[in-house]
């Protein structure tokens, strides 16, 4: 009889055990939902979207535009701050689809990890005659016009930029 009576108090402090832990790991959780809910509760979700005015060098030939500008610029270069307000100036003065001559222009940054094949420093000599993008490279401060998928502009530096755009100071 004493058996009996040590296995009944095993599986007493058994079933007392595992009560413990079941109860903790369900104060764990309400706890933790808790908690959890207070501080996202004030998070407001957005879908993602995808920016159409940012290129990358791959598709840099087939946009769905006849005509186009593309202003290639290293956002984190010297440049960055003149080339990136030269594009925000045209997209500005060039923004309604509906206006006769309106061409569109996309940014393609050099300094995006995506771009970074194409992007060739100042020493190294960069392809105006790219016919498709394995072939593209690009030197910092360069505005590419593209017509029905062709190169037919590739200007590189501030001036020729400028001046293309029709920008004045």
């Amino acid at each position: 009889m004493n058996n009996t009576s040590e296995i009944e108090s095993y599986v007493k402090r058994f079933v007392i055990i595992l009560g413990v832990i079941i109860l903790v790991i369900v104060i764990a959780l309400v706890l933790g939902n808790t908690f959890t809910s207070n501080l996202v509760k004030d998070y407001t979700y957005t879908s993602g979207y995808i920016n159409d005015e940012i290129a990358i060098a791959g598709t840099l030939f087939n946009r769905e535009e006849t005509e186009y500008y593309v202003l290639c610029y290293d956002s984190e270069g010297v440049n960055a701050g003149a080339l990136g307000t030269y594009l925000n100036y045209f997209a500005s003065e060039h923004h309604d689809e509906e206006d006769e001559g309106y061409i569109k222009i996309y940014n393609l940054d050099l300094a995006n990890s995506l771009n970074k094949d194409y992007y060739v420093k100042d020493d190294e000599e960069s392809n105006k005659n790219a016919t498709k993008s394995s072939e593209l490279r690009i030197k910092d401060g360069t505005l590419i016009k593209i017509r029905k998928g062709k190169i037919v502009k590739y200007l590189e530096g501030k001036e020729a930029i400028k001046k293309e755009l029709g920008i004045k100071e």
